[in-house]
């Protein structure tokens, strides 16, 4: 049922625009429910989760750090490594997108029909092709990309799911080539001898580590008008991503700012200035790539028509349940302009269509909980993050224990070798509840090992709790729980044995170090 049944002779229940992981998660949940749904997407099923987002970027990392450590071995066993040309990137990374492509649609297909049977369990979802444009509070119009057809939609609820957009410079013009965002990066014919990255955001970063480690872009990183990368977490942490940077041939421009770029005889001249010393300098470049953030897709769905308002960025204004300004549209994903995650996207889309079928927060299956939320960067190394790092605790003044615990101390990363080096850093409550506040973990499968931290984490449980199950051996995991248990001081490696690869210290709210320094630190007890 939904929350409260309309007496209106509506098309469909729910209307979901933009097909998108979060719009995609909207209509399938709504099939859940029994509903018929309406899913409206101009173009392919996915959305910038997989095309040219994502998904995309992340394989082309994939690709990047396999050549990165087939070259490393060849150099070891003096072999010589084939170097792919750029067309064959572009066609893995296509196959896997078709790929997933096709489980959307035979998905589709499928619940396009099943709940037409009245044997079968769930609702309908029915694709409409087009832009869609609201005409009314409970209308739209769907019009084909060729403009030749239109089609008129009603339904009683919507979810507006229609993503965001790279944002272009005002000056220069993006055209696609010489001057491009991340949507034309597919579009290249080869690897470009060198490129110049504005914007060293974690997506930024991604680009610079992806063309870095295939080895034939010299790649310049503009950090604009800031004094290191990744300036919102901890300075071990950046030092460490623009030290493998730089030993990939990065040059890495902190505290520069882009002054003009300009296209002249298929070259990309690019004048940029050091923002302390004023120093200018001119770099000569194929490809100017801009990553300086996203802007919501609102502006062709003639939201006024509808009385949906807009904050200051464009993004739709949501209350804690998603809805927007009109109690019947609801909005998820990147058109918020709120965190540009595909799974708080379907977070969001998922709690939005339990609202319209339950018309009950305490009812819904999925919890809008933004506070535990864990982010990975695929960077070099991999780097995966949740909660409060040191550097929030700090600027917070929260008193804290910080345990790192060094990957070379498992016995896993021995076996994998050099390339298997990185850390675990976690930062604990020092007020007596010994609750884990935010885990840190850089190297390889960090990704993979930031789990028990979410959970440990989201059930605001204590960071003993992870001494409490047994870790698989031998496995990087195994950092998790040797950090754990440092803080109790039952770790099996002592801090105050290996200096270097462990550490403990406690800050009060002060900021100051209340143990003794690192050469003098006592056992635990």
């Amino acid at each position: 049922y939904c929350a409260n049944p309309s007496s209106h002779d509506y098309d469909y229940d729910i209307c979901v625009i933009g097909g998108g992981p979060s719009g995609y998660a909207a209509a399938v949940r709504g099939s859940d429910f029994g509903k018929k749904v309406c899913l409206v997407e101009k173009n392919l099923l996915g959305g910038t989760g997989v095309y040219n987002g994502a998904m995309s970027s992340k394989m082309m990392w994939r690709l990047a750090r396999d050549h990165q450590f087939a070259l490393q071995l060849s150099k070891s066993s003096q072999d010589t490594i084939h170097h792919r040309h750029y067309k064959d990137i572009v066609n893995i990374v296509k196959d896997g997108m078709e790929s997933k492509q096709r489980q959307f649609q035979n998905q589709l297909n499928m619940l396009s029909t099943i709940g037409r049977d009245c044997s079968s369990p769930g609702g309908t979802v029915d694709l409409v092709r087009g832009f869609a444009k609201f005409t009314s509070p409970h209308e739209i119009s769907v019009v084909t990309e060729d403009g030749t057809c239109a089609q008129k939609i009603s339904s009683e609820y919507f979810v507006i799911a229609t993503g965001s957009s790279p944002r272009s410079p005002k000056e220069p013009v993006v055209d696609g080539h010489h001057i491009m965002t991340s949507e034309h990066l597919l579009e290249l014919k080869h690897f470009p001898k060198s490129m110049m990255i504005v914007g060293a955001g974690v997506i930024g970063c991604e680009f610079a580590t992806i063309f870095a480690n295939f080895g034939r872009t010299k790649v310049y990183l503009l950090n604009n008008r800031k004094t290191r990368l990744l300036v919102d977490e901890d300075e071990d942490l950046s030092n460490v991503v623009s030290n493998n940077l730089r030993d990939r041939g990065v040059e890495i421009l902190n505290n520069f700012e882009l002054t003009t770029a300009s296209v002249e005889k298929g070259k990309v001249i690019c004048e940029v200035r050091d923002v302390i010393s004023g120093h200018p300098q001119t770099i000569t470049v194929d490809h100017c790539l801009y990553s300086i953030g996203r802007i919501p897709n609102t502006s062709k769905l003639d939201l006024h028509l509808a009385g949906v308002e807009l904050d200051n960025r464009g993004g739709i204004l949501t209350t804690k349940n998603a809805v927007s300004t009109v109690p019947h549209i609801y909005a998820s994903g990147d058109v918020t302009a709120d965190i540009g995650l595909v799974n708080v996207g379907e977070m969001e889309a998922r709690h939005a269509v339990e609202m319209i079928c339950t018309g009950n927060e305490e009812k819904t299956c999925t919890s809008l909980n933004y506070d535990d939320i864990a982010s990975i960067m695929f960077l070099e190394p991999e780097v995966a993050c949740i909660g409060l790092s040191e550097t929030g605790a700090k600027r917070k003044n929260i008193p804290y224990k910080v345990g790192v615990y060094a990957f070379e101390m498992v016995n896993r990363a021995i076996i994998n070798g050099k390339s298997a080096m990185g850390y675990v850093k976690m930062i604990v409550a020092n007020d007596g509840s010994e609750r884990l506040l935010g885990m840190r973990a850089i190297g390889p499968e960090a990704s993979a090992i930031i789990g028990p931290a979410q959970l440990i984490i989201s059930s605001k449980s204590k960071v003993s709790d992870l001494e409490k199950t047994l870790f698989p051996h031998p496995a990087i995991s195994e950092s998790v729980q040797e950090c754990a248990r440092m803080f109790s001081g039952r770790s099996i490696m002592k801090p105050q044995c290996f200096i270097e690869q462990l550490r403990l210290d406690v800050i009060g709210a002060t900021n100051q170090e209340t143990e003794t320094p690192k050469q003098k630190r006592k056992p635990p007890v």
